[in-house]
C-alpha cells in the first residue's frame, strides 16, 4: 500500500523546514565569522522524523526517500506468521530501494 498523502505531505513539510533552518544557520554563521565577539545561540537539532502506520515491506523505503530518519513497523511484524522473516525482508527492501529524493 502507498503511504497516505498526509504522511507524504508531513515528511515533505518537515524536510523543507529543516532545509530552511540549515540555510538560516549557514547564513548567520557566515555573518558571525567576521565578529568573534558576537554571541552565537546554539539551537538543538530538530527532532528526528519517523514514519509509523501502514508501513510494510512494500513501502518501508518511501519515508526514508523523503527524508525520514526511520520507520516503525508494528502490525506488519507482529501479525506475520514469521516475524523474523518480515524484519529481514523490510531491512532488505530498505537497503535495495534507498534513494534520496529530496536533498
Amino acid at each position: 500500500p502507498a503511504l497516505p498523502g498526509e504522511v507524504v505531505r508531513a515528511l515533505q513539510q518537515t524536510h523543507q523546514q529543516q532545509t530552511q533552518q540549515q540555510s538560516t544557520t549557514r547564513d548567520s554563521s557566515a555573518r558571525n565569522v567576521s565578529t568573534l565577539t558576537t554571541p552565537t545561540i546554539l539551537r538543538p537539532p530538530p527532532p528526528p522524523v519517523l514514519a509509523i502506520g501502514g508501513i510494510d515491506v512494500s513501502n518501508c523505503h518511501v519515508p526514508i526517500q523523503w527524508g525520514a530518519q526511520g520507520v516503525a513497523t508494528i502490525r506488519a511484524v507482529l501479525q506475520a506468521p514469521h516475524p523474523a522473516a518480515v524484519v529481514h525482508d523490510i531491512q532488505e527492501s530498505m537497503q535495495q530501494n534507498y534513494v534520496v529524493l529530496v536533498q
